[in-house]
């Protein structure tokens, strides 16, 4: 199953998540930020893409939902990002950021 996002190896290495799994993310753009656990809801695998000045790189991601309601407010009080348990818990995650299933 091949979806030409980057070469083979790094392929077979992201291919290891279904929907409905938990695991635990770190966040690449905020590496002060304490790991955390989702669950994978929806996969969207998108390919490289040639625009007008650059190519768009392809990437593999997931639609995913929080899991435990400390990680939400801990998110919320020390990095003010908008999650509120039980309602607006939704995010989304490059399948990179995945450390391990839990």
């Amino acid at each position: 199953m091949s979806h030409d996002v980057g070469p083979m190896w790094i392929q077979i290495f992201l291919m290891k998540y279904s929907v409905g799994d938990t695991v635990l993310v770190k966040c690449a753009m905020a590496k002060a930020i304490k790991p955390f656990k989702v669950k994978l809801i929806k996969k969207h695998v998108i390919k490289e893409r040639k625009g007008n000045t650059f190519t768009w790189l392809g990437y593999i991601g997931w639609d995913a939902v929080m899991v435990d309601k400390k990680d939400v407010i801990r998110l919320r009080k020390n990095w003010q990002i908008p999650f509120y348990y039980p309602d607006k818990i939704q995010t989304f995650v490059f399948e990179e950021e995945i450390i391990k299933r839990v």
